[in-house]
């Protein structure tokens, strides 16, 4: 079993746990905080891949959903399809070292496996980076905020008449971020294994060779002559 490619699995099957996990955690949090009239009010917003949660000031959350801001929704079904397909591929990207540690297949196939997984584990939370920004101006989120939309990048904060916000990417985008490493780290590992020696199938046994007739012996040959001598003629 070669050792760097054994390792180069187990930094995907990490992988594959973290960028799983990310189905189920939040992807974007915004937190508001307002001061003033001697009391102070809080809403924490977390956005996942299918629904939001918002809570004011650890008193419980709920659920919502993305009724009027069409745009932030497609945006997050979007990341949510591209989290899955990035998810399907580093699991090949696993198989792919699995294979490779074992001498199954050539050096070549697993680290075009594990590359692949590489690159659309990337894309899943670069598109939400991009354009989450852009989705938040386009609806002009309500949840967490009032009046205009202060969200112009996808990490910030805003200050102002008492009011305070901070907004960014949440446990399951940053999970999204640490998986990538990771895979990047089973690519390298993969990378620098050495060439296997392919397992070859079992030959089927070779036939006995048929034992070549033995040769007269001396008295049967000179008896066999004689025989086939005619009889002198009178």
């Amino acid at each position: 079993m070669e050792k760097r490619a054994m390792t180069g699995a187990v930094m995907a099957i990490i992988a594959v746990i973290l960028i799983g996990a990310t189905l189920a955690l939040p992807w974007y949090n915004v937190h508001y905080k307002q001061t003033g009239y001697g009391q102070t009010i809080e809403k924490n917003t977390d956005f996942y891949l299918d629904h939001v949660t918002s809570s004011y000031g650890g008193r419980g959350s709920y659920s919502l959903n993305y009724n009027g801001t069409a745009c932030t929704e497609i945006t997050f079904q979007t990341t949510q399809l591209l989290d899955i397909v990035g998810l399907v591929f580093v699991i090949i990207g696993f198989i792919g070292a699995i294979l490779l540690a074992v001498g199954k297949i050539c050096k070549g196939a697993a680290v075009s496996m594990v590359a692949t997984g590489l690159i659309l584990s990337l894309i899943a939370p670069i598109y939400l980076y991009a354009e989450l920004p852009s989705a938040f101006k386009v609806d002009s989120m309500r949840y967490g905020m009032s009046g205009s939309n202060p969200i112009k990048s996808f990490f910030g904060s805003n200050n102002s008449n008492g009011m305070s916000m901070s907004w960014g990417g949440g446990i399951g985008w940053w999970l999204a971020i640490v998986g990538m490493i990771f895979m990047l780290l089973a690519l390298i590992f993969v990378a620098i294994a050495r060439k296997p020696q392919l397992v070859a199938p079992p030959m089927a046994p070779t036939p006995p060779e048929a034992m070549p007739p033995a040769p007269p012996m001396e008295g049967q040959t000179g008896q066999t002559e004689t025989e086939n001598i005619p009889p002198p003629q009178s």
